[in-house]
């Protein structure tokens, strides 16, 4: 019943004046039939554009910019030529010993031990304090005794139990100047076997108590050691210039310039370090014990002066001379560095082996180690650093340097896959990273670790395992500033691989808020817009790619085109994606997504209406080898072109070569047979109708079935047939409106108005569009004057059965006309009542409606209704008012109201001056006086209807023939009844 609705709505404007004017109405032409559209079915062709993933950056590589540091040149082994001096006690003589040999006694003994040792005789001497010791095993002598007997042991090379003596000597009772020879006896001892630390304390025990002066020069010179040994070369230097200022033995002495060059060296100041060293040597005979570790002290000043010859010359030379253990281990750790420097990595490399196979202990060789390793890494030794790394992690090493030597394992085992892709190496190295997560020892290097099992995890498709391992980072209270950006880089892009785009979006941002090189910056920004994306923000993606696309030095301008032509195409932003393509297409000619962008160019361009733009971005794809689906898309854009630009030959060609493409597109079938309907190609036509005509895309089929039927339309009886034919397969599409208005105009041609009836009834039943049954009503009402019961059939039909209350009203209204057309007063009364009561009130037809049903009311005498009627009409103004008050007029005058029908018919006179009805308001009023026998005043109005100007002549003679026929008769007084046609 809407349909319906909406086909008398649209067709009254014309239905409402059906009711003729005059018997001769010439027919109107029958309707033309339009050629239908060509629909773009050209899809928009999806673009090649994918997400680009973000390459998360590597962990950066500790240390591997610079050398390894190995810090001060090694210190030489505490060594010397002097003998350790006695202690400051007299000679007692060898009287005692006669003495202690009559009657013995430990006072007696221990100096006949003192006396027998101070004279070389080591054994007796000994036995004489050891019997000392036992006939006194406590107080003063006894001190004195184990103090002696310490000497003996420390000459003899017994430290361990000479260190046992001087203590229980100590703890004995000695007095205080032998104490402190007793200090610097075990600080002496102390340093020879290399402990620093005890001896640093005895000596400043024994400095305290202010030695005798053979006591204090060694005990300065020996702290002097100390403190060099200890790492203050300052302290060092100070205290032996106040050893050669106050003097001591000249074996002492004689060593000062090779510790002072020690220091000198220590201090930085190499070159009077050298020349200090250089006087030492001239200085002392070439088997000084200190001799050779001269030489090494000189070449290690020289290798930091970068005299790298010097330096390799010296330390061969104290090679040669057959050093110590320790100063050998020196040596190797000397030529090891040279060797490096001067690029000689087979022999530095076997230096650092023997230092390695245990010739040597302690930092020097964990230096040399990792110094040889990040030198093999520099050189792209992989394996050979690999090897050397752990070496020097199964070393006694403390946990930072571990898990440094974890983490080169780890890396270099990681290149190897780089340059290999052994997946077995890519494994090693990812369990060398877990090994050192777990043991840890260097919180950075653990975070790395954890970065590099995260960025593993996202290229290995792994991206929750990856999204986990960077949020631990992120979560865990800090990040190392070198490993920060590059952890919010990696979770934002796992957060996106892992199909969180709203934690993404949040990282993205993050990552954006630091600085970046451009390239980095651009990538993250169109990162950003797939987060967007992602998460349901189209129009923020598009934002977002806008700003690369219109920057012309964004290193992702074409990646933001194509991402932002892409989306701009799914949002139904054309003019947006056309701008995008265009540029994309003209920046990027390799792009993978350039064929397809150059169609959707030029699907756009037709679009718009830019046929002529549309032909030159496509035209160049012709001679490309697309895939064939492209061919066919191609193609068959090109021909909607050249159709929208009117050029119907190129346009048929172009569609003829898509159907070769691929014979069993509809579509291009379509275009052919429309085009060729154009040319006026009639069998080109109906061929390509055809076979469009089988589509399975309904809007092609109707299509293709109605421009068939236009092929044959000068052909009346098989344009019938192909009519019919569709109108019966398609009863409710647009196109059967078009067709069954034709036919309607042929029947009414042929004089077929019940036919042309039934048709109309039949397009109605099928709720075909709205113009069409406005233009088929109209033209049966063209034939309305002959046949108004067909008319009437019409409107009632119509006002029986739509819903809409506009297109009801207009329906009455012409049941109304055609009624009264056929003299039904009471169907044309009804008609109107029924108009009335649903009008509303402010409705321009009710005035009209209302005059019409007071004419009803006056022919069928009912005065009182149609006085209220024509009462409504000129209530209502201008245009009614005038015509009611005629019909007013008439009414009292038909009563025998002469007075107030002249008040009624001069209204419209005087108030509408300028209408027709002031001319008829004179005539009336003529008449009323007429009727009365009051013909003074009729001529007087039929004078004035005379002079008036513009009255229609009819009108104009009809007064002069009443004026003439009262001229012989003199004015009369009124008659009472009876009333004058």
């Amino acid at each position: 019943m809407r349909a319906w609705a909406g086909l008398a709505a649209g067709a009254f404007t014309a239905l409402i004046l059906l009711v003729p004017t005059s018997p001769a109405r010439a027919a109107s032409p029958p309707p033309e039939l339009p050629l239908p559209e060509l629909l773009l079915t050209a899809e928009l062709v999806p673009l090649p554009v994918t997400r680009t993933p973000v390459e998360p950056p590597l962990p950066p590589s500790p240390f591997r910019a610079r050398a390894v540091d190995l810090g001060l040149p090694p210190l030489p082994q505490f060594d010397t030529a002097a003998t350790k001096p006695w202690p400051p006690i007299p000679d007692p003589g060898i009287f005692p010993c006669s003495y202690a040999f009559v009657g013995g006694g430990g006072a007696s003994l221990m100096r006949c031990g003192a006396a027998r040792a101070l004279r070389g005789e080591t054994q007796k001497a000994q036995e004489a304090l050891e019997e000392s010791l036992h006939a006194e095993p406590l107080g003063p002598t006894a001190a004195l005794s184990s103090l002696w007997l310490a000497e003996l042991q420390a000459r003899d090379g017994k430290d361990i139990q000479a260190r046992a003596l001087y203590l229980t000597a100590i703890d004995t009772g000695l007095p205080r100047p032998i104490q402190a020879s007793a200090l610097v006896s075990l600080a002496w001892l102390a340093l020879r076997r290399g402990e620093v630390a005890p001896a640093a304390t005895w000596l400043r025990d024994a400095l305290a108590t202010a030695p005798p002066a053979a006591v204090l020069a060694p005990a300065r010179f020996l702290d002097g050691v100390t403190h060099l040994l200890e790492g203050r070369p300052v302290e060092a230097l100070a205290q032996w210039e106040r050893l050669e200022r106050d003097g001591g033995p000249s074996a002492l002495t004689a060593e000062v310039p090779f510790w002072r060059g020690v220091a000198l060296l220590r201090s930085g100041d190499t070159g009077a370090a050298i020349r200090t060293l250089d006087r030492f040597r001239a200085g002392v005979k070439a088997d000084h014990p200190l001799a050779a570790a001269a030489l090494a002290q000189r070449g290690w000043a020289q290798l930091v002066r970068g005299a790298l010859d010097a330096a390799q010359r010296d330390f061969l030379a104290a090679e040669a001379a057959r050093p110590s253990l320790p100063l050998a281990l020196q040596l190797d750790a000397g030529l090891a560095r040279t060797f490096l420097i001067r690029g000689q990595y087979a022999e530095a490399r076997e230096r650092t082996r023997r230092l390695a196979r245990g010739k040597g202990e302690g930092p020097l060789v964990e230096q040399l180690l990792l110094e040889t390793a990040e030198e093999a890494l520099r050189r792209n030794a992989t394996a050979e650093a690999i090897a050397t790394y752990g070496q020097l992690r199964d070393r006694p090493i403390g946990p930072e340097r571990r898990a440094f030597a974890t983490y080169r394992i780890a890396e270099s085992l990681e290149r190897q896959y780089q340059e290999t892709r052994d997946e077995g190496r890519l494994r090693e190295a990812e369990a060398e990273y877990q090994r050192l997560r777990t043991e840890g020892g260097d919180e950075g290097l653990v975070q790395r670790a954890t970065y590099w099992l995260a960025h593993r995890a996202l290229l290995d498709g792994r991206p929750a395992v990856a999204l986990r391992e960077g949020e631990s980072l992120l979560q865990g209270g800090g990040v190392v500033p070198d490993l920060s950006a590059r952890v919010v880089v990696l979770t934002a892009e796992a957060a996106a691989r892992a199909f969180d785009p709203n934690r993404a979006k949040a990282l993205f941002r993050m990552a954006l808020a630091e600085a970046h090189p451009p390239a980095r910056a651009a990538e993250l920004r169109i990162a950003l817009g797939w987060a967007l994306l992602g998460d349901g923000e189209p129009e923020s993606a598009l934002q977002q790619w806008q700003q690369d696309a219109d920057r012309e030095d964004s290193p992702a301008r074409v990646a933001a085109l194509a991402a932002l032509a892409m989306v701009a195409l799914q949002q139904g932003h054309e003019s947006q994606a056309l701008d995008a393509l265009r540029k994309l297409v003209t920046l990027a000619p390799t792009h993978p997504a350039r064929g397809a962008a150059r169609v959707d160019l030029g699907i756009l361009l037709v679009r718009a209406g830019r046929a002529s733009a549309a032909v030159d971005a496509l035209r160049p794809l012709l001679t490309e080898p697309l895939p064939a689906d492209l061919q066919v898309t191609v193609r068959r854009t090109l021909g909607l072109a050249h159709y929208q630009a009117g050029e119907y030959r190129e346009a048929q060609d172009m569609f003829t070569e898509a159907t070769r493409v691929n014979p069993g597109r509809a579509d291009s079938w379509l275009g052919v047979g429309l085009a060729a309907l154009r040319l006026g190609r009639a069998d080109d036509a109906d061929r390509a109708l055809r076979q469009a005509r089988l589509a399975t895309e309904p809007s092609l089929a109707t299509t293709a079935a109605y421009a068939l039927t236009l092929v044959r339309k000068d052909d009346l009886r098989e344009f019938e047939r192909r009519a019919g034919t569709f109108v019966a397969a398609y009863p409710t599409h647009p196109y059967t409106g078009i067709l069954i208005t034709r036919m309607v105009a042929d029947a009414l041609a042929r004089g077929q108005a019940e036919m042309a009836y039934a048709w109309v009834s039949g397009l109605l039943q099928r709720q075909a569009a709205e113009p069409y049954v406005e233009d088929a009503l109209i033209r049966l009402a063209e034939t309305d004057y002959a046949e108004p019961e067909l008319a009437f059939r019409i409107y009632q039909d119509v006002a029986g059965r739509v819903d809409d209350r506009s297109a009801r009203l207009r329906a009455r209204l012409g049941v109304a006309q055609a009624a009264m057309a056929l003299d039904r007063a009471n169907d044309a009364r009804a008609a109107l009542e029924g108009f009335l009561m649903e009008a509303p009130a402010d409705d321009p037809r009710v005035p009209w409606a209302e005059l019409r049903r007071g004419e009803l009311l006056l022919r069928a005498h009912r005065w009182d209704v149609a006085q209220e009627a024509f009462e409504a009409a000129r209530a209502s103004g201008l245009p009614g008012a005038p015509e009611a008050h005629i019909r007013l007029g008439d009414l009292h005058r038909v009563r025998g109201e002469w007075d107030q029908a002249v008040e009624d018919y001069i209204g419209a006179t005087y108030l509408y001056p300028a209408t027709p009805w002031a001319a008829l308001g004179l005539q009336g009023a003529a008449r009323s006086y007429l009727d009365r026998g009051m013909t003074r005043e009729a001529g007087i109005l039929l004078e004035k209807l005379v002079r008036r100007p513009g009255t229609d002549p009819q009108l104009t003679r009809w007064a002069r023939d009443e004026l003439a026929r009262l001229a012989p008769a003199a004015p009369a007084r009124p008659r009472p009844a009876g009333t004058r046609s």
